[in-house]
């Protein structure tokens, strides 16, 4: 299976997770997963966000399946610090981004 495939299941799986987190990041072998099914969910954040942590793969959007949702966003980093800190940094930087509209 070949990258861009692997990050689409991984998209699929994220979007079978439980709606009361509002989205996902994940560590994974390929990097960091970041995932967002909400209806305000915006590419432009997630790659604005996420690009000051690392080299952004991909940027993708898949049909959700599983829920009432019509898309689920998802976004692939390399990211330029150990894996684990930069995930909760992440975590951290795009739940802001998200909740109280701060610039970028």
């Amino acid at each position: 299976m070949n990258q861009a495939d692997m990050f689409r299941e991984y998209l699929r799986i994220a979007d079978a997770l439980p709606l009361s987190v509002p989205f996902h990041i994940l560590e994974l072998p390929l990097g960091i997963l970041i995932a967002d099914g909400r209806d305000q969910a915006s590419a432009t954040t997630m790659q604005s966000v996420a690009s000051r942590f690392g080299q952004v793969i991909k940027t993708e959007s898949i049909p959700s399946k599983w829920s009432e949702r019509s898309l689920v966003i998802g976004c692939l980093l390399d990211p330029t610090r150990e894996i684990s800190a930069t995930v909760d940094m992440l975590r951290a930087a795009y739940t802001q981004a998200n909740t109280n509209h701060q610039p970028l």
